[in-house]
């Protein structure tokens, strides 16, 4: 399995695309909170009248009728999105013109503090890792700064996102704010063999699959398959189940396809509770049985 979009906090396919239905709605607290911590919700799913959805209903109505298919894990609708601009009008209820908090403002002693408690509690896994570079005295190589999440107060009551909708007026695409940290890199070359998934959490393997013109119907049709059989055979697994690819180039020479570049930024694709929701999401009627043995979640 690869984790693209899994965490509650950047995952687009679970977006409630869903009209919210009056009796379910939450009370207008809950809704400010919610607005407040998790902006976008003030904008999605777009109120019937409103000029976002009014504008889907005369350019891509298909996006309002579009519904989650687990069947269908691979249907990307917001791809066309991008580029689009939206502008909102403002409501009686204030949905929409939020008050922001300084996006560049320094994190108190309280936040920083915070964060640096995180940055302080490796795991058994991290821990085993470093104990292993250690023994094996790797020679060290100069690398560029790795940007972080910057310690920000702001994300002790708005968390990090980047949404996945059409530029809209009033709504950032994304509110992450970086700092570069320096981080000890080493070489491995010609060690590879000594990395292993399960004691590492990665490895080296070479899965030979060739694909001349790299498009939505060869990754579905032909590189996803074999990719599933080699995996199986690998790991020696039962079953394996892709939901998800990216298409990702350092040099864009094609203007073809939608090719995005590396991303820079330290990110976790997943945690334990994303992988065990994205069970629940992608196979939901096995979720249950599969959920009680081994789970792996690769990229």
């Amino acid at each position: 399995m690869d984790p693209s979009l899994g965490a509650q906090a950047h995952r687009s396919r679970e977006l409630a695309l869903e009209l919210v239905d009056p009796k379910e709605a939450p009370t207008g607290e809950d809704t400010a909170a919610k607005h407040t911590r998790q902006p976008w919700r003030a904008y999605w799913p777009p109120a019937p009248g409103s000029l976002l959805y009014r504008k889907f209903q005369e350019e891509s109505p298909e996006i309002l009728a579009w519904r989650f298919d687990s069947a269908r894990p691979f249907e990307t609708p917001w791809r066309c999105w991008r580029g689009q601009v939206c502008p909102i009008e403002s409501d009686s209820n204030g949905h929409i013109n939020q008050t922001k908090q300084d996006m560049g403002r320094e994190a108190g002693p309280s936040a920083r503090k915070m964060l640096n408690s995180v940055f302080a509690s490796p795991t058994h896994t991290r821990h085993d890792l470093d104990e292993q570079l250690e023994r094996l005295k790797l020679p060290v190589v100069q690398s560029a700064s790795f940007h972080y999440l910057a310690s920000l107060d702001l994300y002790r009551t708005e968390k990090p996102y980047r949404h996945q909708m059409p530029r809209i007026d009033g709504l950032e695409r994304t509110n992450l704010r970086t700092e570069n940290r320096s981080i000890t890199v080493s070489e491995i070359s010609g060690n590879e063999h000594l990395f292993r998934l399960k004691d590492s959490g990665f490895e080296f393997a070479k899965c030979d699959v060739k694909i001349d013109n790299w498009t939505d119907k060869s990754v579905v049709e032909e590189y996803n398959p074999r990719l599933v059989e080699w995996l199986k055979q690998y790991l020696h697994c039962d079953r394996v189940f892709i939901y998800g690819y990216r298409f990702r180039r350092q040099n864009h020479d094609t203007l073809e396809w939608d090719w995005g570049g590396p991303l820079f930024r330290v990110h976790c694709d997943s945690t334990e509770w994303s992988c065990k929701a994205k069970v629940q999401l992608y196979l939901p009627e096995e979720s249950t049985t599969l959920l009680k043995g081994r789970v792996r979640c690769l990229k």
